[in-house]
């Protein structure tokens, strides 16, 4: 179950970098 936990996390993290990406793109251009 560890691993799936890390999969997960690892998943939430990629969400999150991409939505905070989006941001950036919004306020910059």
């Amino acid at each position: 179950s560890g691993k799936k936990k890390m999969e997960q996390i690892r998943d939430i993290e990629a969400k999150y970098v991409a939505t905070a990406c989006s941001n950036c793109k919004r306020q910059l251009g």
